[in-house]
């Protein structure tokens, strides 16, 4: 278990992470696209649920293993802890200014989402790690890591997209930033495949394959 966990959370992390960081970047044009201008407002709130299926990946293959080893109990306790608080957090984040409330609308619903279960992921990624005896921080620092070259790379392609203007239509401009962000990720877990929780082994078989596969079809 220790080992499927250690050879498939970070590269599940890693899927996630990567299409999240390209919409929280496009956050703008994503809102434009599905919703049209009236939703121009809605930018910021879309950019933070971005982030919201990243740690969904953790908290759902982590409950996998609070179940498969029987400590339903203290899954419970982690799940019920986090509800409870997150009512008043809630309401302290949308209520109006006058009701002691900060009245931020979608956006602090957002905002009480993602931290939330950016905590409460991570608090039984702890008690996880402790069973499986496997290191809590190296998980951690990962998400971070992961996360944060991810963002950048989102950035830098938004910028190349901008400089080169090939198209006034969002919607092209959006498919060449995701191109370019997808040929800049492809380069970086080449030279960093630990980023998805992948090793050069990992990538020389999926290029072997590739080639194979390649030459079959060529002589069909």
């Amino acid at each position: 278990m220790a080992h499927l966990f250690r050879r498939y959370i970070p590269l599940l992390y890693g899927i996630a992470a990567f299409f999240s960081c390209f919409v929280a970047v496009q956050a703008e044009n994503v809102a434009y696209i599905f919703g049209g201008a009236k939703f121009q407002d809605a930018a910021l709130a879309i950019a933070i649920m971005a982030f919201y299926p990243i740690h969904q990946t953790y908290g759902q293959l982590s409950g996998s293993v609070f179940f498969a080893t029987g400590q339903t109990g203290l899954y419970r306790n982690i799940c019920v802890t986090f509800t409870v608080v997150g009512l008043p957090v809630t309401y302290f984040l949308i209520a109006p200014v006058d009701m002691m409330g900060l009245n931020t609308g979608s956006t602090g619903l957002a905002i009480k989402m993602v931290a939330l279960q950016l905590i409460g992921v991570n608090v039984a990624l702890y008690y996880n790690s402790r069973y499986l005896k496997l290191s809590f921080w190296k998980y951690l620092v990962h998400q971070i890591v992961c996360v944060g070259c991810l963002l950048l790379l989102a950035f830098i392609s938004l910028k190349v997209g901008d400089y080169l203007h090939i198209s006034s239509n969002i919607v092209i401009n959006f498919l060449l930033n995701g191109i370019i962000y997808s040929i800049s990720v492809a380069g970086l877990t080449y030279f960093v495949p630990s980023l998805f929780g992948l090793s050069r082994k990992d990538i020389r078989s999926f290029f072997q394959f590739l080639s194979k596969d390649g030459i079959r079809s060529i002589e069909r």
